[in-house]
Order: C-alpha cells, then structure tokens, then sequence
C-alpha cells in the first residue's frame, strides 16, 4: 500500500494527504524532466561551440534565443532604465524652462519685471550671470537667452543698472545666432528688435 493510504482510513482529516503527496510527487517529476532536458540542451549547446556551424545545426535558433534573452534580462533592464531616465530628465527642463519663460514673458509685457525675474529664477537669478542652459535643447536655449536679454535690457534701465545693456546685447545677439541656425525667422526678427532697444539705450544713456 503507498505511503499514507493506510493512515488514511483511520484520520478523516488526513485525506487531504495523498493529493499533497501526489502533487509533491509530480512537481519532483517535472522538475526531474526539466533538469534532463537542459541538460540535453547544455550538452547541444557546448557541441556547438566546440565543433562549429555544422553541429550547430542541431541546436535551433528559436530554442537558443529565448535562453539568452532571459538569461540576460537582468543585464539588459537596469541599462534600459539607465538610458531613458536622462532623457526624461530632460524633457523635464525643457519643459519647466519653456514654462518659465512664457510667464515671465506675459509679466515683462505688463511692466513687472521683477515679476517676470522671480518667474526665471530656476535658471536666472541676476544681470551679469548668466543663465543655466544645461542639459536644454537648442530651441529652448534660444528662448532663455532671448528671455533673459530683453529682462536685463528692462530692468537696466529702469534700475539704471551699469553694464546691464551691454549683458542684454550679448545674450540677444546670442538668442538671435540660434534662432537663425534654427530657421525661426519671427522669433529672431523679435529678437532684433529687442537689441535694437538695447542699442538705443546705451546712446540715451551716453
């Protein structure tokens, strides 16, 4: 009689123990089989290897490359996530750089230019510094410069601030190189005109 049988009569309870038995029984079956089989598999494999294309032959493809995909997923995953985490940082800064400037835009319109400062103060925070234009895309590089160059030219002259015009000048003629290599032909018309203001209160000023 198998192991459990005869315990079985007399233990209402124990009747669930052949199932749990049986079912131990088959998982070391199939993991018995599975161990033969890549076994098998590993014993094709270093034949390949050490014989060449023609004993590859045994060895299919569509066998070996789920193998070394999974075996390598460990590797592979941390270097995807690695690789696109920049890139969402990224976009993150564009992002919040473009924001910044379209309010402080909307605030140097009205006459706020401390308004429209505060507004740049993730990457601009004074005149004579210039701002942080790391890890930007080129366009919104150009937008930074544009922005903070017209707000150095307003805010020099309302403060009467020495040298304001000459930082907004370079920052504007900067903006206005990218917007041209960009093909952003209004924006670097705007741009020019922002300079020109630029130049005209330096020959007030004088």
């Amino acid at each position: 009689m198998p192991l459990g049988l005869e315990s079985a009569r007399f233990c209402p309870a124990s009747e669930f123990l052949l199932p749990t038995r049986m079912s131990c029984w088959r998982a070391a079956l199939w993991r018995q089989r599975e161990r033969i089989e890549a076994c098998s598999l590993f014993r094709s494999f270093l034949a390949w290897m050490q014989s060449g294309y023609q004993t590859a032959k045994i060895v299919e493809p569509k066998i070996i490359t789920p193998i070394v995909a999974v075996a390598t997923i460990w590797q592979r995953t941390p270097l995807m996530n690695t690789t696109n985490k920049p890139n969402e940082t990224r976009k993150a800064r564009d992002w919040q750089a473009r924001r910044a400037c379209k309010d402080a835009l909307k605030l140097e319109r009205v006459g706020d230019y401390e308004g429209a400062r505060f507004a740049l103060r993730i990457m601009w925070t004074r005149i004579g510094a210039r701002p942080r234009l790391v890890e930007l895309s080129t366009d919104t590089q150009a937008e930074v410069l544009w922005r903070v160059g017209s707000l150095s030219g307003w805010l020099g002259s309302a403060n009467q601030i020495a040298g304001a015009q000459e930082f907004a000048r370079d920052l504007l003629t900067e903006s206005i190189t990218l917007f041209e290599s960009l093909g952003e032909q209004d924006k670097r018309a705007e741009a020019m005109g922002d300079l020109a203001l630029c130049y005209w209160r330096s020959g007030a000023q004088d």
